[in-house]
């Protein structure tokens, strides 16, 4: 993310840092200000994504004439090879980083490639630079992850306002330049491919093969010769072969439905995953799955050091029931992307009023095919109930009850839960909320205060008076 930054090229007066990342440039700035702060947290002046790196790392400080580096973190900066808690930092020295290297180049010199030295410097994500569109802002009315201009692909962006599309947008930027396995939970329609497209778009992989495999479409018996090739070849990630694993040489490989793996692919996906984590430049696993893989591994049908390695730092998807905030926008993303080329069509305040209310068992999914199926039945430029068709009929379907979510804790758990009654309350008084309050048995300030903590209210929705019985 570049903000308040131009890039212009040639020389500069002022000394500038060059980042580095396994020998390649990734970004210069020019040293224009009298301080300037790297590490991972959001107010550093180069944001550095890496749990090596800390929020505050260390500080660059010029005089004018002579640059020193001061450590913020409390537990050295390595300069030079050697750790330091302050050094003065001649042309020619680096600062470690995590797997970056930021070093000292003087104005003028000789580089490999074009110059780009960032003047004016805001904020900076070195990953970031490297030929990728910055997000949307968080700020934004919606937050958005989009993929970088090039070839038409399938990856479309993620849409949302709601905290948990932030929080998945933070992530993948945070994930998306590092080697690491990423694995995604999430129910069917719930976006597990879209994710993994856009970790590996905004990643320096961006532009060699995404290969996707179903493990659940491929079948078990031919889950072998899909991921590592026919029978007899060499089984080892420098062989070349025609398996999945060697096409996705240098990409990114994402497997969907991981937990349908027979417990002898499991054993040789363990070992192909070890070997490429220890390549980091052979591409990246991304996996994903709708089931609970903890209750399989307790009971026996999946591996449990193969588990312990997935779920390192799992994503956790919400079903779109829990965000029906974001349902007018993406229904709007879905008209503007079908609709006949030309025509602008809208949805009445009737129909969006039924898009808000209804339970969306199938997810994003099956509000695309809601939207695609109503741009087929409507008459004229207006989409109106009745030309709704939900794939459970409105209203028959109940929301299941939800268990064990890898990643959230017992009181995340049960805070999700107590978000999804109190919402489906809401559907079904038509969002009164006095009538909801007394209905649930709470004070109507603790409603409001909980509907303000989830993003549920309007802005600048006064909060009603404390101490308001349920029955007032």
């Amino acid at each position: 993310m570049l903000r308040n930054c131009w890039f212009v090229s040639g020389g500069a007066d002022m000394p500038e840092l060059v980042f580095l990342r396994r020998g390649e440039e990734l970004l210069r700035i020019a040293l224009d200000r009298s301080r300037t702060v790297l590490g991972r947290g959001e107010t550093s002046d180069v944001v550095i994504p890496h749990p090596e790196v800390s929020a505050q790392q260390a500080a660059v400080l010029f005089d004018g004439r002579d640059l020193v580096v001061e450590d913020l973190s409390g537990k050295g900066t390595v300069v030079s090879g050697a750790k330091t808690r302050r050094a003065s930092l001649p042309v020619g020295a680096d600062i470690a980083l995590g797997p970056w290297q930021a070093v000292l180049r003087e104005a003028g010199s000789s580089w490999t490639s074009e110059p780009r030295v960032c003047s004016g410097l805001g904020t900076v994500r070195i990953f970031s630079a490297h030929a990728l569109p910055a997000p949307a802002s968080l700020a934004s009315p919606f937050a958005a992850v989009v993929p970088p201009a090039g070839p038409p692909t399938n990856a479309q962006p993620i849409i949302g306002a709601d905290p948990s599309i932030r929080q998945l947008s933070h992530f993948i930027e945070w994930v998306a330049p590092s080697p690491a396995l990423v694995a995604i939970f999430g129910e069917a329609g719930s976006g597990r491919e879209l994710v993994a497209r856009a970790i590996h778009t905004r990643s320096f992989r961006g532009e060699r093969p995404f290969i996707r495999v179903s493990c659940r479409a491929v079948g078990r018996e031919n889950l072998a010769v899909e991921l590592f090739g026919p029978p007899g070849e060499p089984d080892g990630e420098g062989a070349s072969g025609s398996g999945a694993f060697s096409e996705a040489r240098g990409g990114t490989l994402f497997l969907d439905e991981v937990g349908d793996l027979s417990p002898e692919v499991q054993a040789r996906f363990l070992r192909r995953v070890a070997l490429r984590e220890a390549r980091p430049d052979e591409g990246r696993v991304v996996v994903a799955s709708s089931q609970d893989l903890l209750s399989a591994t307790r009971a026996g049908l999946f591996r449990e050091d193969l588990y312990d390695r997935l779920c390192l730092a799992p994503i956790v998807l919400a079903p779109l029931r829990r965000r029906p905030g974001d349902v007018p926008a993406l229904a709007e993303h879905f008209l503007r992307r079908f609709s006949p080329h030309g025509q602008l069509v809208r949805l009445t305040s009737e129909a969006q009023t039924r898009l808000s209310r209804y339970w969306w068992p199938g997810n994003i999914r099956e509000l695309q095919n809601v939207i695609r199926r109503a741009l087929l039945l409507r008459h004229g430029e207006r989409i109106d109930v009745a030309d709704l068709r939900f794939e459970v009929a409105f209203g028959e379907a109940l929301p299941p009850a939800r268990g064990f979510v890898p990643g959230l804790t017992l009181d995340q758990m049960l805070r999700e839960r107590e978000r999804e009654i109190v919402e489906s309350a809401l559907r079904r008084f038509d969002n009164n909320r006095e009538r909801v309050a007394r209905e649930l048995g709470v004070a109507r300030s603790t409603l409001f205060k909980r509907l303000k903590d989830w993003g549920l209210t309007r802005h600048g929705e006064p909060e009603p008076p404390s101490g308001v019985s349920p029955a007032a």
